[in-house]
């Protein structure tokens, strides 16, 4: 029997490193290695940061919300039209769900914007 090895450190990563052409697979040790964000994904600037905060991009963000308003209120009438026709349990409570999902962003929509109309006015 041969003597059990120590598992590998699942901390460690493997990165593929390519020179000249030729690749070659390295595990580094976690503890050696510096990563401020994902490989490949660009790193937070001031654009995202921005629209992110109360009071910046708030007609877009009211927008987003009109687009969940619209799907919402399509779900909503077809569950309706569903239900008067077939009178099933989950159908009512569909319509339930989707009319509160639109009411919901209707009223996210009038947050974003009075917001925004607060800033335009100072």
């Amino acid at each position: 029997m041969q003597p059990m090895r120590p598992a590998m450190d699942v901390r460690a990563v493997a990165l593929a490193v390519r020179y000249n052409g030729v690749s070659e697979v390295r595990s580094v040790p976690s503890d050696r290695l510096q990563v401020s964000h994902q490989a490949g994904a660009p790193e937070p600037g001031p654009v995202t940061e921005e629209f992110w905060r109360p009071g910046d991009s708030e007609v877009a963000k009211a927008m987003f919300h009109v687009a969940l308003l619209a799907l919402g209120a399509v779900c909503a009438s077809y569950n309706a039209v569903a239900w008067a026709r077939r009178r099933e349990r989950h159908l009512g409570l569909n319509i339930m769900l989707y009319s509160g999902l639109v009411w919901y962003e209707g009223k996210q929509i009038v947050r974003h914007l009075r917001r925004a109309g607060s800033e335009t006015r100072v």
